[in-house]
């Protein structure tokens, strides 16, 4: 089922190819139906935004921001820590909706 979740954003990826010099995805974090998750959402962002994004990274601050993003449910994934890979949970098809001005950091 489709769900919204407002996630912190803890820092960013820069874009590739054509999308270079400008925001891939946030990297966020929170928790998601009692479950703590960190993940990257880049998909629903313009591109305009995606440079104001970036030079907001750029200038440090965007880690903060909360944001809201849709997605439809958790799933897990290995990512490497270290040398040594970890199952984390992270959102499934995780798409970005908004800057939620009205919440602050939490």
């Amino acid at each position: 089922d489709e769900d919204t979740a407002d996630l912190k954003v803890v820092g960013a990826k820069e874009g590739k190819h054509r999308l270079e010099g400008s925001l891939g995805a946030f990297i966020v974090e929170g928790k998601v139906r009692g479950v703590k998750i960190k993940t990257e959402v880049g998909q629903g962002i313009s591109d305009k935004k995606r440079k104001r994004f970036w030079s907001l990274h750029l200038k440090g601050t965007l880690a903060g921001t909360i944001i809201e993003v849709k997605h439809y449910g958790l799933t897990s994934k290995l990512r490497k820590v270290g040398s040594v890979e970890k199952k984390v949970s992270a959102l499934r098809n995780a798409v970005y909706l908004r800057v939620r001005k009205d919440l602050k950091e939490r």
